[in-house]
């Protein structure tokens, strides 16, 4: 399939390369890394995202030429990395062009023109790098620290699930071509900032366990105090925790609680103290849309799912 993408890519000129809402670091740094190589093979390459880039990648090569917008700029096609439909780009105009689709997520979907998915492999970053080797464009230090960095952060700094031989012979290529894989994590896992730290503070004392489910939340109005954007509520795996033996972790944020569709989500609405009375069979029961995003593993030992939250308000 990388054939038919190189083949696609090589007749035309001008690309646009997305990938989607609130984008995490598998999505920019792959979204980053593949215009660079689209440019250095002689194209027009522009990255657009609906919500720009996230604070913690703002310091990526390339971040600053990152264009935010709502709907696509003219191109002769659009690459969509880590999309498992358009819609999840929140970008208008998409219909009407001609569409790539590379992902690595088993839930990916063949909606493009051209389909390029594979679930063997751990970020997206990965395909991108496979295909720069395979149209014979040298991956530079500034392509590398996007590629290393996408890489690092869709694998949990490489401790995720399907992590092997494989994940860290790409590593170990990225870091051969320049890029630090110590600077990488600093920016990322140290670079929080204070209205975020204190937010995850505020979710962390609403930790509530029943059995083998967990769950925390934020507020919006714990999140205007604290002067918290949305994306300070990503990436929270990253957590470290001496929890064990639970199954699930969920994650919710402003009035999320509604979607559980209970009786006690009702009750908990009513009140000043947010979900006091929620069930772990409520949570459970909660609709297939919050846990649409639990692609992330759980910040405490022995969960194996993290529910990011979908907001509802």
């Amino acid at each position: 399939m990388v054939e038919r993408v190189l083949q696609e890519i090589r007749s035309r000129q001008r690309f646009v390369v997305t990938s989607h809402a609130r984008p995490d670091g598998d999505g920019i740094g792959s979204a980053l890394a593949c215009a660079q190589i689209l440019r250095v093979m002689g194209k027009v390459a522009d990255v657009v995202m609906h919500d720009g880039v996230p604070r913690i990648y703002q310091n990526l090569p390339f971040a600053d030429r990152v264009i935010k917008a709502d709907r696509i700029p003219a191109a002769d096609a659009v690459i969509l990395l880590e999309c498992d439909s358009t819609r999840r780009t929140l970008l208008d105009g998409l219909d009407k062009c001609f569409l790539i689709n590379i992902d690595h997520h088993v839930s990916g979907r063949n909606f493009a023109n051209v389909n390029w998915i594979d679930s063997s492999v751990m970020a997206t970053a990965e395909l991108v790098f496979r295909f720069a080797r395979r149209a014979c464009v040298p991956i530079d230090r500034n392509m590398a620290t996007c590629l290393y960095t996408a890489l690092m952060t869709d694998t949990g700094s490489f401790m995720f699930e399907g992590t092997n031989e494989h994940t860290f012979t790409v590593a170990r290529e990225l870091a051969l071509a320049g890029a630090d894989p110590a600077l990488c994590a600093r920016s990322i896992y140290f670079g929080h900032s204070t209205a975020k730290m204190r937010l995850l503070g505020a979710a962390l004392s609403n930790l509530h366990r029943e059995g083998s489910l967990a769950w925390i939340w934020v507020t919006q109005e714990q999140m205007t105090r604290f002067g918290a954007r949305e994306e300070d509520c990503e990436d929270w795996s990253t957590t470290r925790s001496p929890w064990a033996m639970c199954r699930s972790l969920f994650f919710f944020a402003n009035s999320l609680i509604a979607a559980c569709a209970s009786a006690s989500a009702a009750k908990a609405r009513s009140t000043s103290r947010p979900w006091p009375s929620i069930s772990a069979e409520a949570v459970t029961n909660a609709p297939a849309a919050v846990r649409s995003r639990a692609l992330c593993r759980s910040p405490f030992r022995e969960l194996s799912t993290v529910c990011a939250r979908k907001r509802y308000s």
